[in-house]
């Protein structure tokens, strides 16, 4: 189930660039991109709801992300955590 309550809010980029997962990913943590397996995303920069996309997907607003992960060493894990909460 998505997690409405936090929204994670990304600065507009220059010349009318749309954000990308990749955007989104370091964003929350830089570790992110570095495991980065694939993402899946529900809303309105999909085809079909859900859809796995990767790092270059351009998202559109009111998107949800999840983002799956290769291995991800236990430091990063526990970062994530203590940033979020």
């Amino acid at each position: 189930m998505p997690d409405y309550n936090e929204p994670v809010v990304l600065k507009s980029k220059p010349h009318g660039e749309k954000s990308t997962v990749e955007d989104f990913c370091a964003a929350i943590h830089k570790g992110l991109v570095k495991n980065f397996r694939n993402a899946v995303v529900w809303g309105r920069s999909v085809k079909f709801n859900p859809q796995k996309v990767g790092l270059n997907h351009e998202l559109a607003d009111e998107d949800v992300v999840q983002v799956c992960l290769f291995s991800c060493p236990k430091h990063v894990v526990a970062n994530l955590y203590h940033n979020r909460y």
